[in-house]
């Protein structure tokens, strides 16, 4: 009998800055984004990233706020 091979699936999904595909590897979450840096053929088209992020803890009653200040100058070129 053919052993199986590993395999895993990704999901595509449109932000506010832009196109994001992400998938879980051994229960470590991932994300990728274009590599909107690229200035040579020799560098990467995306760039993967530890998907860390956890939203901050919000009193009931108020409205969740996105939180992660480097994640976002990184993708704005700060």
């Amino acid at each position: 009998m053919e052993e199986k091979k590993w395999s895993t699936g990704a999901w595509k999904k449109q932000t506010q800055k832009g196109e994001v595909i992400n998938f879980t590897i051994n229960d470590v979450k991932y994300s990728m984004w274009v590599n909107n840096y690229k200035k040579e053929e020799k560098q990467p088209d995306f760039k993967i990233f530890v998907n860390d992020f956890k939203p901050a803890e919000q009193p009931q009653g108020e409205k969740q706020s996105y939180v992660n200040k480097d994640f976002d100058d990184f993708l704005n070129g700060k």
